[in-house]
């Protein structure tokens, strides 16, 4: 006969069980983290068909808003998986940069590993064409590890920098005096004199041309940024040092131009820990990766920033009507298909406080009616 047990170990041997449950759920969710983080990316092969590099599009994206829609059906359109990182945070321009790096590690990148971040509630995809051949590109020409670097190398023009950031016509870097100095009293007068300075030294120096001497009205852009992931992570190293520096910090972009900066002039007042390798580091003075609408006739970038609101509409309207995946919306038969596609489609979003990769529907996270609405896709809209 079974002796029936007492309460104290019906209990023991219950908390015993739940202990269990929980630990087999923990598991579990490690491993579909782990098996999610591994399929997100885009395979790079080379002509033999090995496995040359993945390449990672992340965005900072704390909440869904309409432009983020806007960039995700873009991005669906055009068979690219992008990753919102920040999902449910609250959201700051240095925050991001914390997120970012933490899903480079949690993911376990290579080296060699591409990482595109870029902003993502005022941005849209262009071509497939025109992003496989940028990254193809992209990966002959940039160092694939930490060894293959060379500064002479970059300098020369034979090897492309492994980080590179957008560009636009305007200069923005209001705290970038918190490091360089405080010469001027009009923010814009400042930044413009910070970057002559910077170029005058640069061509003295033999690094003219990474320091884009020559070129007008092309300043860093903290909203876009493509680079090989070992090359990202020394950069954010010396991002996070610089940080640790002021507790003033709210602009990434002026911290980004500070280690762009002083990259190039190495101060010899400056820590080592504030400088990055020459060379790591520049900017795509040619538009190949980031541009600014409206899209010219003859455009072959990569990503489209909406543009300041004074001419976004327009500059949207101009540079939607000459995208493929767009023109397609224009009949009902167009967009009946393009609602059946977007149905079945999944959105990846990354929870920074709970650690957690997970998916959703792209109809739980977007309105799918206006997701096909051309009137709707080439108006300015909130982030």
């Amino acid at each position: 006969m079974r002796k029936r047990k007492n309460g104290k170990d019906a209990h023991f041997e219950c908390r015993v069980g739940i202990a269990i449950v929980v630990w087999n759920m923990v598991l579990l969710s490690v491993c579909l983290v782990a098996v999610l983080l591994k399929n997100n990316q885009h395979d790079t092969k080379g002509p033999g068909g090995e496995l040359v590099a993945k390449v990672h599009f992340v965005v900072a994206q704390t909440r869904f808003s309409p432009g983020w829609c806007r960039m995700l059906v873009s991005s669906l359109f055009t068979n690219v998986t992008v990753v919102s990182v920040g999902n449910g945070g609250w959201y700051g321009h240095v925050r991001r940069w914390t997120w970012i790096e933490e899903y480079i590690r949690r993911g376990n990148m290579r080296d060699e590993d591409i990482v595109v971040a870029f902003d993502g509630a005022d941005t849209f995809f262009t071509e497939v064409k025109f992003r496989e051949r940028e990254i193809q590109t992209f990966l002959q020409r940039s160092p694939r590890n930490p060894e293959a670097y060379s500064e002479t190398a970059i300098l020369q023009g034979v090897m492309s920098s492994p980080l590179i950031f957008a560009t636009e016509r305007g200069c923005y870097a209001p705290q970038a005096y918190i490091m360089l100095g405080d010469e001027d009293k009009k923010s814009d007068k400042r930044c413009e004199h910070m970057y002559e300075k910077m170029r005058q030294l640069a061509s003295e120096g033999g690094a003219g041309g990474l320091a884009g001497s020559g070129v007008k009205k092309a300043y860093l852009n903290g909203g876009g940024a493509i680079a090989r992931v070992w090359a990202l992570k020394e950069a954010l190293k010396v991002f996070f040092s610089i940080k640790r520096e002021s507790y003033k910090w709210w602009c990434d972009q002026s911290m980004w131009v500070v280690v762009f900066m002083w990259s190039i002039t190495r101060p010899q007042h400056v820590s080592q820990k504030l400088l990055l390798r020459r060379g790591i580091m520049s900017l795509d003075y040619t538009s190949r990766w980031f541009v600014r609408a409206p899209l010219k006739a003859n455009f072959s970038s990569i990503i489209v920033h909406s543009g300041p609101n004074n001419w976004e509409k327009l500059g949207l309207q101009r540079s939607m009507r000459v995208l493929s995946w767009y023109r397609q919306l224009a009949t009902p038969n167009g967009r009946q298909q393009a609602k059946e596609y977007l149905r079945s489609q999944m959105v990846w979003l990354y929870n920074p406080k709970r650690k957690k990769l997970s998916l959703k529907r792209f109809v739980e996270v977007c309105p799918i009616d206006k997701a096909v609405n051309q009137k709707w896709l080439s108006r300015p809209l909130r982030k």
